[in-house]
C-alpha cells in the first residue's frame, strides 16, 4: 500500500515515479495490485475541492495506466482519516478517473468482505472449542496464543528495521552518487 498526495500538481511526476518503482517491487516479489491510499487528513482540514479531485483523479489514472502497462492493477482504497471516505466522495474520484478502476474498488470490496468473514467464522469456532472442558486446555489455547504473540512483538520492531534499511540505502546512495563527500 502506498499513500500521497495526489491531488497536489507540482508533485505529480513525482509521485507517479514512486508509484511505478512500488509496482516493479510489487511485482519482483509475486504482487498483482498496488494498493494505493489518498494521504491522511486532520478532522479541521478543509475536504478536497472539484479542481482537487480532477488534479488527483488524472494522477491516479496516469498511475493506473502505467501499472497496467507493467502488469499489475491499481487499486485505490478510500479511508477513513483520508480525503476519499465518504460515499459522495468515492463516487466523484470513480466518476473523475479511468472506468479500469471500478474493478479495484470491487477488489478492495471484495477481499475486506472475504477476510472480515474468514476472521469473524475462525473466531468464533476457537471460541466456541475453547469455551469447552477439553484435556490439555491451558497447552491449547498457549499454542493458539503463541503466533498472535510472536507476530505482534515482530510488527511492532517492523517500522524501527525498516528506517534503519532507509538510513543505510540513503547513506549508500550518497556515497555511491558523491553525494556524501
Amino acid at each position: 500500500m502506498i499513500t500521497s498526495q495526489y491531488e497536489d500538481p507540482a508533485q505529480s511526476e513525482a509521485i507517479i515515479a514512486d508509484h511505478e518503482e512500488a509496482t516493479r517491487f510489487l511485482l519482483d516479489h509475486g504482487g498483482e495490485i498496488l494498493m494505493t491510499v489518498p494521504i491522511g487528513v486532520p478532522d479541521d482540514a478543509p475536504r478536497w475541492t472539484l479542481d482537487k479531485f480532477k488534479v488527483a483523479a488524472s494522477t491516479l489514472t496516469e498511475i493506473g495506466k502505467r501499472a497496467l502497462d507493467m502488469g499489475a492493477t491499481m487499486a485505490l482504497h478510500p479511508h477513513w482519516g483520508a480525503y476519499v471516505q465518504s460515499p459522495e466522495e468515492i463516487d466523484l474520484i470513480m466518476d473523475l478517473t479511468d472506468p479500469r478502476f471500478y474493478s479495484s474498488l470491487r477488489i478492495t470490496a471484495i477481499f475486506t468482505i472475504v477476510t472480515t468473514s474468514i476472521q469473524t467464522v475462525l473466531g468464533v469456532t476457537l471460541a466456541l472449542l475453547l469455551n469447552r472442558n477439553i484435556r490439555g486446555e491451558g497447552l491449547v489455547r498457549t499454542l493458539l496464543l503463541i503466533p498472535w504473540l510472536v507476530a505482534a512483538g515482530v510488527l511492532s520492531a517492523l517500522p524501527i528495521v525498516i528506517a534503519g534499511l532507509l538510513v543505510q540505502k540513503h547513506l549508500i546512495m550518497g556515497l555511491v552518487s558523491g553525494a556524501g563527500k
